[in-house]
């Protein structure tokens, strides 16, 4: 659906564009949809982690910034307790509202989403 050329000079989509797609080529019992949700939550994690970590490491030496946009967008795409977490561990983007807001709710509704997802898979 997207232009491959678009995908590519926007990186914030190609997170989302090519795990995406990389579902549809594989054939999904069970264990396998668990075994990809682990590994997005987890691999999400780490990267939101990182994330906040590198930008903290950049402010410090005013160097080029992580954008805001992108902060959000991996912490949305379940890495939510990685962005807590990352603010929490280097004391980054405390002062602003919406990271102390919507980090947190973010994180609520992924693990309810998650909890949905097993509910669904386990009945």
């Amino acid at each position: 659906p997207f232009p491959l050329t678009w995908v590519f000079q926007n990186r914030e989509v190609a997170l989302i564009y090519f795990p995406m797609k990389a579902l549809i080529y594989f054939p999904m019992n069970r264990s396998t949809i668990i075994l990809a949700a682990v590994a997005v939550v987890v691999i999400m994690n780490i990267v939101s982690f990182a994330l906040m970590g590198h930008d903290k490491r950049c402010a410090r030496q005013g160097k080029w910034r992580v954008p805001e946009k992108t902060l959000f967008l991996v912490t949305a795409c379940f890495g939510g307790l990685g962005g807590v977490l990352g603010m929490k561990v280097f004391h980054h983007k405390t002062q602003h509202w919406y990271f102390k807001v919507f980090f947190p709710a973010l994180l609520v509704v992924q693990i309810a989403l998650l909890a949905v997802g097993v509910y669904m898979l386990m009945r």
